[in-house]
């Protein structure tokens, strides 16, 4: 819901609700899927397994039963990905609103949805896919988010101290030290991630360093003209 907010109604507090709606059912799914491993098949069975679940089925049902694991698994990476490809153009969009992106980027089709953002992400895409495969695309965007979101929570920090009167629908349960303590997991997450895959790494550090100077001259251009 995160990157959905301007088009969904009933505010910041219908927002936020949907947030720790969505990240409490994820747990709760989670929690409740490895319990179900750990108690139906011995765990030293499935070292070395792709997917475990998929391993967990074969075992307790027969060969075979863990091919309907994989394809829910395909359809779940195939949703995960269309969200990746609607919320993208949806950043895009924000940036057009702020002067920081093309302004056709901020044109809204007849399904409301930011049509040339959507082209454009897709392009995007398209090319990083076929610069370094599937699977470099994956790494790379997971980067991104990881950065992103750790991003978000110094900003919450900035917003909290220079903006203490602000309305919010939500106060964040032990703010700042709960902050504190997702921002040093998000860096150790992102750490862990560069080193396991360094060519996605690089590609997004110095994809976000070009970003640079770009914001630098987007800003000085906005000045000038202001």
């Amino acid at each position: 819901p995160a990157y959905f907010g301007g088009e969904i109604r009933g505010g910041g507090k219908a927002l936020t609700n949907a947030c720790i709606r969505g990240v409490l059912m994820v747990m709760v799914l989670y929690v409740f899927l490895n319990a179900a491993l750990a108690f139906s098949v011995p765990l030293a069975s499935l070292a070395g397994h792709e997917l475990a679940l998929a391993g967990a089925l074969d075992m307790a049902w027969g060969a075979g039963s863990g091919q309907f694991v994989i394809v829910a698994a395909i359809l779940f990476l195939l949703a995960h990905q269309n969200l990746n490809y609607m919320s993208g153009p949806r950043i895009l969009y924000a940036l057009a609103e702020d002067g920081f992106s093309t302004r056709r980027a901020s044109s809204i089709g007849k399904q409301g949805n930011p049509i040339f953002a959507v082209f454009l992400t897709w392009a995007g895409a398209a090319g990083l896919l076929m610069a370094g495969g599937f699977e470099f695309l994956l790494n790379l965007s997971a980067l991104f988010f990881v950065v992103l979101y750790a991003a978000l929570m110094i900003g919450v920090l900035v917003l909290r101290h220079r903006e203490p009167d602000a309305e919010r629908p939500h106060r964040a349960w032990g703010h700042p030290y709960s902050t504190v303590f997702c921002l040093v997991a998000w860096i150790a997450i992102a750490i862990i991630m560069a080193v396991a895959a360094p060519q996605s790494a690089l590609s997004a550090v110095l994809m976000t360093a070009a970003s640079v100077p770009i914001y630098l001259a987007v800003q000085y251009w906005r000045g000038k003209n202001s």
